[in-house]
């Protein structure tokens, strides 16, 4: 439908608007839906388990599992809201609070103090994840401000606010425009037989089929 009015969203030749039918002076403005493609992009996180940034730098789902797992153990949560279910978000995939809570800068603070400050290995190179985290978070309030009064990135869109908010948005685009997947076979391959002390010395990818 975008298309056969005149807009285009593909990502190479983006045009997010149409002229007006009967007033082309007017343009007419396509928005998707944020809180959807919130979900999306965790249900993409959470499927491929590894992005990697265009410095190659990778952005790993496993992290957020282990936090969930050492709050689980510890019987507690470091300033965030991360349970079982936004890790199984599939139960429940249409609730955007569980993408919202995923994607907050709570827990990339958690991640951060895990790493740095308890040295937790399990947490070691997850700067690139927290990075994500925080950006996504940032810009989902920006595209999700819904009071006049709103402070920091909650803030209306408004001459004062206007820069902030655009160099949000743009530094979300270049990390989401650079961001590749890794392939999984390549990615079971590199874990099993390329890393130190791997237990494995080839790879035969029948062995990953139902067969």
């Amino acid at each position: 439908m975008i298309r056969e009015l005149g807009a285009n969203l593909c990502i190479m030749d983006m045009r997010p608007y149409f002229l007006h039918p009967e007033d082309h002076t007017q343009k007419v403005h396509v928005l998707l839906d944020p809180c959807h493609m919130l979900k999306l992009l965790r249900n993409v996180f959470s499927t491929v388990e590894v992005l990697v940034r265009e410095d190659g730098q990778q952005i790993r789902w496993r992290y957020i599992e282990e936090l969930h797992k050492l709050q689980e153990k510890e019987g507690l949560r470091l300033g965030n809201k991360l349970k079982m279910a936004h890790i199984q978000w599939r139960n429940q995939k249409m609730k955007v609070n569980l993408a919202a809570q995923l994607f907050s800068s709570s827990v990339a603070d958690a991640l951060e103090y895990c790493e740095q400050e308890l040295k937790y290995p399990q947490f070691s190179g997850c700067a690139a994840t927290v990075q994500f985290l925080r950006t996504i978070d940032a810009a989902f309030d920006v595209l999700n401000s819904r009071n006049p009064l709103g402070k920091g990135h909650k803030a209306p869109i408004k001459p004062t606010t206007k820069h902030r908010a655009k160099g949000i948005l743009e530094e979300t685009e270049s990390l989401l425009r650079g961001l590749k997947m890794k392939g999984s076979v390549m990615g079971i391959y590199e874990d099993l037989v390329e890393q130190p002390a791997a237990p494995c010395r080839y790879l035969l990818t029948y062995k990953l089929s139902q067969d």
